[in-house]
């Protein structure tokens, strides 16, 4: 079996990367997915397989609140070791940045009563 690049035949093991890239192109053309796949312009996996994929990476919707709780503590651990090292102290300025393949995935699969 291959582990990355996959040939598109029964068996083959997709990469997270794969995945990704096949909910993007199918949330935003499920048509366009099918004629990708269907003419073998890209090997990609079967839609039975991307729904094994979002359900096994399920997060539900919402603030993951322990999450950002540790993202804090390593923050600030961090701040101490720059301190530590005789480097400025950060400015605790903070970007957040939102996939949008894991956005888009939950919604289109909970419209379309899948989960």
């Amino acid at each position: 079996m291959s582990s990355i690049t996959g040939t598109g035949k029964s068996g083959n093991r997709w990469s997270a990367i794969t995945y990704r890239i096949a909910l993007a192109v199918f949330t935003r053309s499920p048509a366009a997915y099918d004629a990708l796949k269907s003419y073998g312009v890209l090997q990609l996996p079967s839609l039975s397989a991307i729904k094994q994929f979002t359900s096994a990476n399920y997060q539900p919707a919402g603030t993951n609140f322990q999450h950002l709780q540790e993202a804090r503590k390593s923050y600030t651990a961090y701040i101490e070791e720059r301190v530590e090292q005789g480097l400025q102290k950060p400015m605790h300025t903070g970007v957040v940045i939102f996939d949008e393949v894991k956005v888009v995935m939950k919604v289109h699969w909970n419209n379309a009563d899948n989960g």
